[in-house]
C-alpha cells in the first residue's frame, strides 16, 4: 500500500478552494480522504487502474448538509486530475 498526500485546488460553481486528498493505493482499489472546505470526507471502494485512471465515490460533507458524489479522472506521476459529479454540478480536482 502506499499512501499519497496532495495539496489540490478544487474548482466548484461557488468558487476555487485549497484543499488535500490523501489517497492510499493498494493495487487496484484505492481509499483516501478528501478535504474540502476545511472537512474531511472519506472515501472506500474506489478503483485504479494501470493507465492511471482512478474513479471513487461518497459523500461531501458542506455547510448545508450532505451531498452525494463521483469521482473520475487520472492519478499518474502523483498528480490527481478529475472531475467531481453532484446533483448541484460539477466539482473539479487538480493537484497544484
Amino acid at each position: 500500500m502506499s499512501e499519497h498526500n496532495h495539496q489540490v485546488k478544487i474548482r466548484t460553481p461557488f468558487g476555487v478552494f485549497d484543499g488535500k486528498a490523501v489517497i492510499d493505493v493498494n493495487g487496484t482499489d484505492v481509499s483516501g480522504t478528501i478535504v474540502y472546505m476545511g472537512t474531511g470526507n472519506d472515501f472506500p471502494g474506489g478503483t485504479y487502474d494501470a493507465d492511471g485512471n482512478i474513479a471513487f465515490g461518497g459523500d461531501l460533507l458542506v455547510p448545508i448538509g450532505r451531498i452525494g458524489y463521483s469521482f473520475s479522472g487520472t492519478f499518474r506521476d502523483g498528480m490527481i486530475d478529475g472531475a467531481v459529479k453532484t446533483i448541484w454540478g460539477n466539482i473539479f480536482i487538480t493537484s497544484k
